[in-house]
């Protein structure tokens, strides 16, 4: 996740760097003349908006996590103050002070700031200093394990290994073990079986949350969209026979479309 942060901060400099240098050059691409005010205007809006971006992309990153970590309502919330509320209240009120239109993109521009401290108030308030920003747990029992491959054969098999190894690092029984790394194994094959014609490389995470009462594993894919755990689904090859049969072992498991990727959660209590 650090390393995910640095790396799009350092891209969203880079690019607000670019913007600014290149602006009028932006600009002119949509055959406004230099010689017109719009144009003078669109440039000095395009590199005000320009500085949003380092802020933009680390609201969009930690939305995307709290997805991953199963905090949906926090990353709702984050959401509609970066999309809607701080950039339609502080446009409209730079707008009105200033009685200009830059101040509508002064307001676009600063927003992600306010969206950034209201943020990181309502994650301070309900989680706590401990906690921030990513609310991972320091009870040595209960643990999140987030791992993110391309799906290929050799990857799955790599992962189901990983899967067991770890639960029986946890003293987790070696029934609940075999279960839930062949369930990983055979899925993401079934998910590589699915996208056999993709020209695109398939991403996919696998997260492993071990609790005291139970064990959560989410698998999401950026493949075709199917739904893995629906056990009364047509069935086209072995495979989806085997997976549909196995999906009758999770006491419970959901499955939801997130930002396009399928995410399935399967749930294995001790």
């Amino acid at each position: 996740m650090l390393a995910v942060l640095k790396d799009m901060t350092i891209i969203s400099a880079a690019l607000t760097l670019l913007t600014q240098l290149g602006a009028p050059i932006i600009v002119a691409s949509f055959g406004i003349s230099g010689k017109e005010y719009l144009f003078t205007e669109s440039v000095v809006a395009l590199r005000i908006v320009s500085f949003s971006l380092i802020l933009q992309s680390v609201l969009v990153l930690f939305f995307v996590y709290y997805i991953i970590i199963n905090k949906q309502l926090l990353a709702f919330v984050i959401c509609l103050i970066k999309n809607f509320i701080s950039p339609a209240v502080i446009a409209l009120v730079l707008s009105v002070m200033l009685g200009s239109r830059i101040g509508i993109w002064i307001g676009i521009g600063t927003a992600p700031i306010l969206a950034f401290m209201v943020s990181v108030f309502i994650v301070l308030l309900k989680y706590g200093r401990r906690l921030f920003p990513f609310l991972i747990q320091e009870d040595p029992e209960h643990e999140i394990l987030i791992y993110d491959f391309k799906v290929s054969n050799d990857n799955a098999i790599n992962m189901s290994k990983t899967v067991r190894e770890v639960l029986e690092q946890h003293s987790v029984s070696s029934k609940i073990c075999l279960t839930v790394s062949v369930i990983t194994e055979d899925v993401l094959m079934l998910i590589q079986e699915k996208n056999r014609n993709s020209k695109k490389p398939i991403h996919a995470e696998c997260t492993l949350m071990i609790r005291p009462d139970c064990i959560k594993l989410i698998l999401r894919d950026s493949g075709i969209i199917f739904n893995i755990t629906d056990t009364d689904a047509s069935i086209g090859s072995f495979r989806q026979f085997f997976v549909s049969n196995l999906m009758l072992n999770p006491k419970q498991k959901f499955y939801l479309v997130t930002t396009s990727y399928n995410r399935s959660e399967l749930f294995f209590y001790l």
